[in-house]
């Protein structure tokens, strides 16, 4: 069997999508782990301190990737449809290059922008744990070649499940890199 043709039986996939669940649930994870270790090492001073003026707190930022990734897990739960007239992951590598894009400055809407005094750094992490697992659970049991229709993204339109989880990450890895710039002693 070809494993990246994995499909639970209770998924209706779309046969042009070639997924291989394993990868994308390692790369869930390990985009995780980084983001997890990088706050387990911040020094509690650090978690609101901020030198830099325009950008947000160490605090603000996981404010903002927790409100931003259960916004995607309940689109996840809404409507969809399926992805007939293109691939499934047809704008996985433009989300991953805009992201990866650090000059180029995004804002966030209003509904995912951080708190100015968000939650306690222990309740916010394991809010953010438990949202990415509930991604590794999609990911694993969900047909991701389906298009999500209840909301599109500002820059990318509608996207499929897969291309919400790539986004996840993506957006993550920004945010990750935003952190290590803010506080490049915190390894």
């Amino acid at each position: 069997m070809d494993k990246r043709l994995f499909y639970l039986p209770k998924c209706q996939p779309n046969p042009l999508i070639m997924v291989d669940r394993d990868l994308l649930i390692k790369e869930i994870d390990a985009a995780t782990e980084r983001i997890i270790h990088k706050y387990q090492h911040l020094p509690n001073e650090q978690w609101i301190h901020n030198e830099h003026p325009d950008r947000w707190t160490p605090a603000q930022i996981l404010d903002h990737l927790v409100k931003t990734e259960g916004m995607v897990l309940e689109m996840a739960e809404g409507p969809s449809m399926a992805s007939e007239m293109r691939l499934p992951d047809g704008k996985v590598d433009r989300i991953r290059a805009t992201f990866g894009d650090d000059g180029h400055k995004l804002s966030a809407m209003v509904a995912i922008r951080p708190d100015n005094d968000p939650e306690d750094m222990s309740q916010l992490l394991e809010q953010f744990t438990t949202n990415r697992l509930k991604l590794v659970e999609l990911a694993r049991t969900r047909d991701l070649s389906r298009v999500c229709t209840g909301h599109a993204h500002s820059i990318f339109g509608t996207l499929t499940l897969l291309e919400w989880t790539w986004f996840v990450i993506s957006h993550g890895n920004r945010h990750l890199r935003h952190l290590e710039h803010l506080m490049p002693a915190v390894r």
